[in-house]
């Protein structure tokens, strides 16, 4: 069974008023990855979502847990 991720990273920035550059700087990475992690691509999906460590990370810093910030789709 193989697995694709989208995306909810975006919205659950914007609802809750935190920029990108602010949780970049509380995970140790740049404002750059973290925009490639918020965009799904035509299809719904994120193609390149974070690894687990990073994504454990987001979770940690915006105090939520993964499916707040990704969906987990059946292919």
């Amino acid at each position: 069974m193989k697995y694709k991720v989208r995306s909810n990273l975006k919205n659950y920035l914007n609802s809750k008023g935190i920029k990108q550059k602010w949780l970049a700087d509380q995970i140790g990475t740049n404002s750059s990855r973290i925009s490639i992690w918020c965009n799904n691509n035509d299809e719904g999906l994120c193609p390149n979502p974070p690894s687990l460590p990073y994504a454990l990370a987001l979770c940690k810093a915006l105090e939520c847990e993964i499916h707040d910030l990704f969906s987990i789709i059946e292919d």
